[in-house]
């Protein structure tokens, strides 16, 4: 009787342990992604700025025509120094993509900045235009942890003869979103289960952002498939087309 008190008991505080570490790992999944997704939303507000400076350019040279004409040199000089601080000032926000998808356009200025710091060669091609009935936190969990997997893994390549190398693709085939991204590597892939084990030191915390985008992909009624050789590494992201989605998610709530 005290074997199965005992095997009753620890069954029990498994359960509350794996309760527990569930928990913990969505109060990090949630912070990091409100943090992510804050932040693109902070670019975007950027970007709507730098639209407005250049929607206003004509107005500023009609300005700056009047200075001359009427010799205010200096006046003009100092006219064009505040219109490039201003334009300085959000160089970096300038979008570079045009997907359809206000928060993927962010995600990918973002890291392509990230990838130029890192000497990656980045390139994308990426249309999501059809995509608006998924949540842009679903979104954000997606591509930022699918790029950044990438970026962590092209910046193990110290060898020469390896170029780092990022390429995401998006398009849609019949009635499917695909997403496709490949990169090049030099790690090796550990696999248990059917699942990829990270190299990542802290293992549990690095360990929840793809498991999250195979969720987040699942909730979508989508598939998740990884590829790989000794120097590249593709994962592809099937997520069928529905609109009515996002209304069957509120009817349920």
């Amino acid at each position: 009787m005290i074997i199965i008190s005992n095997i009753a008991f620890y069954t029990i505080l498994k359960t509350i342990m794996d309760g527990q570490n569930l928990k913990y790992e969505n109060k990090i999944l949630v912070d990091n992604v409100l943090k992510e997704y804050k932040y693109y939303m902070k670019i975007n507000k950027e970007q709507e700025k730098v639209k407005e400076i250049y929607h206003d350019i004509k107005n500023h040279i009609i300005c700056m025509k009047d200075m001359c004409n009427n010799n205010e040199t200096e006046k003009a000089r100092n006219y064009i120094y505040n219109i490039e601080k201003s334009l300085e000032k959000y160089k970096n926000n300038i979008k570079n993509f045009n997907t359809g998808n206000m928060i993927v356009d962010s995600i990918l200025n973002n890291k392509k900045i990230l990838c130029e710091e890192r000497l990656i060669n980045f390139e994308a091609d990426v249309d999501f235009s059809k995509s608006n009935y998924m949540d842009m936190i679903d979104i954000c969990i997606i591509f930022s942890n699918i790029i950044d997997n990438a970026i962590e893994a092209c910046t193990k390549i110290k060898i020469d003869d390896l170029n780092k190398q990022i390429n995401i693709e998006s398009k849609y085939i019949e009635n499917f979103c695909i997403i496709v991204i490949e990169n090049t590597k030099i790690n090796k892939v550990n696999r248990k289960n059917n699942n990829l084990i990270t190299t990542k030191k802290d293992k549990f915390i690095h360990g929840i952002g793809l498991r999250n985008v195979k969720n987040v992909v699942k909730k979508y009624l989508g598939e998740v498939v990884i590829e790989y050789s000794e120097e590249k590494f593709i994962l592809k992201i099937m997520i069928p087309l529905n609109e009515d989605f996002k209304n069957k998610e509120e009817m349920i709530c």
